[in-house]
Formats: structure tokens, C-alpha cells, sequence
């Protein structure tokens, strides 16, 4: 009797001992689920929030400006993702940087730099203050000269120079023609970015004549005219979006 009653404890013992085993297990499972499907949910939601800036751009109207900002957005990150390959980084696309994003565009126009200089002549009102500047005739041949024109024949003057011909260009290198690649990348880096979205001003002023010079260095004013639809979205293996195609709108 004794020892069945050691043997029925033990057995008690045993069961009891599975069971914890048991819940232990059970509560291990759970937690780690838990804990997995908090980490899909957070990266998730970081996927969401990365494509909502990028998902603002994909429209069916757009002029220059908002590609402008779409282009800066990605140079940005591109150059924080570079950090993984590179001590000095740029904003280029590398397919094999996680989170690097390409942007596409398709130019109908060339886009040139500008210098443009305006002859203004001074309004006097009837209380003899200044009221306004209005465009000052050609005639003022020693006008124009004093104040840097060189020629007084127009007015205003502009010098154009060829910054990007009409064509389609990324933030990707092509490895047969990098070196003509890192120059548009150049260009399309100082639009986006070096420029700040302004045009440089000077004023100079002889009597009643104001001369205004504006330095279009980038190409913003042949830029932002255009008008561009979105015309492709691309994403990665996880969902988050990598490419962006901008297009001339027909």
C-alpha cells in the first residue's frame, strides 16, 4: 500500500510537472507571437508612412515644382542609405542599397541657365514720389551701357546656356557610361537641392533707372513650366517604393 501511494504521488509529481512544462511553453509561443506580430505591425506601418511622401507625387498633373520635391526627397534618402557603402555618400539609386529609390523624368523641353537683365525706369506721381517701375524704352543707349547692358538693343536681355536637352534621365548610374552619369546626376542634385528652389537677384541703380539682373543658375524657370504626370510607381519585395517614373502630360 505504501508503496503504491509513492507511486501514485510520484505519477502527481510527474503530471504536475508536464503541465507547468506545458503552460511554460504555451506562454513562450504566445509572447514570441506577440511580440512578431507587434514587430510586422511596426514595420508596416514604417512602410506606410516611407510611401505616403513618395505616393504624394503620383499624380496626373504636376508642374516641375512638385517633381523638383519628389527628386530632393529622394536624393535625401538615398544619401542616408549610401552610409552603408560609402563614408561620402551621395544621392545616387544602387539597386543593391536596401531603400534606395530611383526617380525617372522625361524632359519635353531643354532645360537651360538663364541670366536675364531688365532695365526698369521710375514712375513719379503727381505727389512726386515713385510709384511704380515699368520696362524703360531701348533708346537709352548711355542708360543700358552705364548699367551693364551690352546692347541697348534689347530689352531685356537674356543669355541662355544648354543645361539638359530634351530627353529622360534617373538618379541611376549606368556602369558602360558612369562618368556622363555622375555629371547629369550633378545637375539634377543642384536642381533639387543647391539651388533651394530660387532664382539669384542684383540691383543696381543709376539715377532714375534701376537695372534687375536675375541669375537662373539651375534651370529652374525651364523646369518648373513643364507639366508631368506620374506615370509608373515602383516597389520592392517588402512593399515600399523604390521608383518613380515622371513623364511630360500629353
Amino acid at each position: 500500500m505504501e508503496n503504491a501511494a509513492d507511486a501514485i504521488k510520484l505519477a502527481g509529481e510527474v503530471l504536475i510537472g508536464v503541465l507547468l512544462l506545458s503552460l511554460v511553453v504555451f506562454l513562450f509561443r504566445n509572447i514570441s507571437s506577440l511580440e512578431n506580430t507587434k514587430k510586422d505591425i511596426e514595420v508596416s506601418e514604417e512602410i506606410s508612412e516611407f510611401n505616403k511622401k513618395y505616393l504624394a507625387f503620383d499624380k496626373t498633373t504636376m508642374y516641375g515644382t512638385d517633381v523638383i520635391s519628389c527628386l530632393g526627397l529622394a536624393i535625401s534618402n538615398n544619401k542616408i542609405q549610401n552610409q552603408s557603402i560609402t563614408a561620402n555618400p551621395d544621392g545616387t539609386y544602387n539597386e543593391k542599397v536596401e531603400y534606395s529609390v530611383n526617380i525617372e523624368i522625361e524632359l519635353k523641353d531643354n532645360i537651360n541657365t538663364k541670366e536675364t537683365k531688365t532695365l526698369m525706369h521710375d514712375v513719379v506721381g503727381d505727389d512726386g514720389a515713385i510709384s511704380e517701375l515699368v520696362p524703360a524704352s531701348s533708346a537709352y543707349q548711355s542708360v543700358f551701357l552705364n548699367l551693364g547692358f551690352t546692347t541697348p538693343i534689347s530689352n531685356p536681355q537674356r543669355k541662355n546656356t544648354l543645361l539638359l536637352s530634351s530627353g529622360t534621365y534617373s538618379l541611376k548610374l549606368d556602369t558602360k557610361n558612369s562618368s556622363q552619369d555622375r555629371k547629369i546626376y550633378k545637375i539634377l542634385e543642384d536642381i533639387a537641392v543647391k539651388s533651394e528652389g530660387k532664382i539669384r537677384r542684383d540691383t543696381k541703380i543709376w539715377g532714375t533707372y534701376t537695372a534687375i539682373t536675375e541669375y537662373d543658375d539651375f534651370g529652374l524657370d525651364d523646369f518648373k513650366k513643364q507639366i508631368f504626370k506620374c506615370e509608373k510607381v515602383g516597389n520592392d519585395a517588402s512593399g515600399r517604393v523604390n521608383y518613380l517614373k515622371f513623364v511630360p502630360k500629353r
